[in-house]
This record gives structure tokens, sequence and C-alpha cells, in this order.
């Protein structure tokens, strides 16, 4: 039987935007690949971002091999619903229709030159499990990265039993950007939380 809820209030979703420079990608906990317990590949990422002198805040992101993937089209008219696709795992990098979006995490973590030659964000759009490792692979310790995801909020017990809040700062998007430099006079700091 399903806890009945003391009280019947709405879920308030909480976002978060964080610009600063990357750091604790040398460490050993920064990207790890492991089996879960019903033997699914999973990986890890784990990283600081720097956003004012002496200011840290860490971002993490577990992504898990799944059955499937959802691939998304939004509605051409108001008041319509987007359509959506389950797809197979295994073909989540071939499927190609026109106007359906994987949906994912945005990643753009490495440059390319574009047509025009020049150099931007090689922007990709991926599940949490091929994120965890396109970051792992190229994120690198002093580069400056924007990112906005979601908070997520938990609570537990430490040994003395008291009750502990944590919150978690979970990345919907990690970009590199223009150089955070904060000793120019135009440094303007931006970490933004919303609920």
């Amino acid at each position: 039987m399903a806890k009945q809820r003391i009280f019947d209030l709405p879920e308030t979703k909480g976002a978060f935007q964080l610009k600063g420079i990357v750091t604790g990608t040398e460490k050993d906990g920064f990207y790890k690949e492991m089996k879960t317990q019903t033997n699914k590949d999973m990986r890890i990422i784990n990283f600081g971002i720097e956003y004012a002198p002496g200011k840290t805040l860490y971002v993490n992101m577990i992504g898990v091999e799944q059955e499937n993937v959802y691939f998304s089209k939004k509605a051409e008219k108001k008041g319509e619903k987007s359509d959506t696709v389950k797809i197979p795992w295994s073909e989540r990098f071939n499927y190609k229709r026109e106007g359906y979006r994987l949906i994912g995490k945005n990643i753009g973590v490495k440059k390319k030159i574009d047509s025009d030659g020049k150099t931007v964000n090689d922007k990709k759009n991926m599940t949490e499990f091929d994120a965890c490792k396109e970051v792992g692979e190229n994120l690198k310790d002093g580069a400056s990265v924007f990112v906005k995801g979601r908070l997520d909020y938990s609570s537990f017990e430490d040994d003395n039993g008291n009750k502990k809040m944590s919150v978690k700062l979970i990345p919907d998007q990690i970009s590199l950007c223009g150089n955070v430099n904060f000793e120019d006079a135009a440094f303007k700091q931006q970490m933004d939380y919303s609920q």
C-alpha cells in the first residue's frame, strides 16, 4: 500500500545555471565505468566548477545502459501533443528521422571547424550513458564551461542518527564557453538557482 502524503503540495522543480572553470578531471573519481548489480554497463562523471575565486560546486551524472531510448518531435501547431518514438538501445546512433530529436543531454565539450571555417563547439545530443563518456574523454581542468540542469534533493541519516540534506547538480547541458577570467574587471559571476 502506498504511503498517504501528509500535505498535498505540488511538486516543484529546481534548476541551475553555472559558468566557471573545470576542476577535478585529473582525479580518479572523475570518470568511472562499472557494472550495476543487474550487470548493466554504467558510467559516472563527477567534477568541480569554480564559479568565483575559491568557490567550487560539484556536478555529477550517472548513465546506465537502457533497453530503449526515446526520440521526440515538437508539435507543429499550438495545442497539439508532441510525438514520441521508442527505439531499441542498440539503434540509438542510427535513428535518423526528420524533426525527431533524442531525449537526452546536450553536450559540447570539444571543438570543431564549421562550414564557415569558424571554431565552434561540437554539439551533440546524447543519452546520459554516452554523455558521460564524451565528457570523460574530452573535458580537462582549466576549461571554461557553461552548465545548466536540475537540482536533485535528498536526505539521509548520518552515523549519529542526524538527518542531513543533500543537493546534487544534475546537468542537462555541458558546453565549452568563452574564457572565464576571474582577474578581468568585466568578470561577472554566474551561478543561478531557481525553484
